[in-house]
């Protein structure tokens, strides 16, 4: 009877933790550094993580969007809520890696993460991130600063030191929708480097980004326990 409820009690704890793990929970950024963060008709890069730009939140059916992000839906398809830059890297910049844009996410503290979910903005063609990097870090040698909000525009290094590139994405389309597998990493801020858009000569950015969480990293208690509860298992089977 103590050997059941040894087994079952195991059993529990072990369901317990693997359903945690596989919720698709989003992680919340508290902050976005730009190259550019001049309002465009109400839209800023703080929208691309309030998820503003994803639905227009509070500026036109007001729904917020909750649970795993692949249900999520656009109901709003213009671009006042969403970040367009309103300015381009250029050659007065000097930009490294040839890149017109790039965008900083900072989670606020080392985060396991799952998958990250992009969408594009919504305005026109010529205005997507056609092609652009993504790229991890947990401690930036050169920590990002905020972009002017005038007309004009600043770089960042991701060659600097502390950034690790996840993938190059040559996909973006208007309305487009990424979903990037990200699992296994661990990193608290999330740079995107924009390289091209689809040709026009002013603007470019996102409309929403979205990470979510991986596995949970045991606390030792909960470790402890199960590895105990296993240990006992084997005991009781040895005697």
């Amino acid at each position: 009877m103590k050997k059941t409820k040894l087994i079952t009690a195991f059993a529990a704890a072990t369901a317990a933790f693997a359903l945690s793990a596989n919720a698709a929970t989003v992680i919340p950024g508290v902050e976005i550094f730009a190259h550019n963060e001049k309002s465009n008709y109400g839209g800023e890069p703080q929208d691309v993580i309030s998820m503003s730009g994803f639905n227009d939140v509070g500026q036109n059916d007001n729904v917020v969007q909750s649970g795993d992000p692949a249900t999520w839906t656009r109901t709003y398809g213009g671009y006042q809520g969403e970040w367009q830059s309103d300015d381009l890297l250029d050659g007065g910049e000097s930009p490294t890696n040839g890149k017109i844009g790039w965008a900083v996410i900072d989670l606020g503290s080392i985060q396991n993460l799952a998958d990250l979910h992009i969408w594009h903005i919504r305005e026109n063609d010529g205005r997507v991130a056609a092609d652009f990097n993504i790229l991890f870090a947990s401690a930036p040698t050169v920590a990002p600063s905020h972009g002017p909000t005038s007309g004009t525009s600043i770089d960042y290094n991701f060659a600097s030191g502390g950034w690790a590139l996840h993938s190059n994405n040559t996909d973006g389309v208007r309305n487009g929708y990424d979903v990037i597998d990200v699992s296994g990493i661990s990193a608290r801020y999330i740079g995107l480097e924009i390289l091209a858009n689809n040709g026009d000569g002013s603007r470019t950015g996102f409309a929403a980004v979205a990470a979510t969480a991986g596995a949970p990293i045991p606390e030792p208690s909960t470790t402890a326990l199960l590895g105990l509860g296993g240990l006992a298992l084997i005991f009781r089977r040895r005697k």
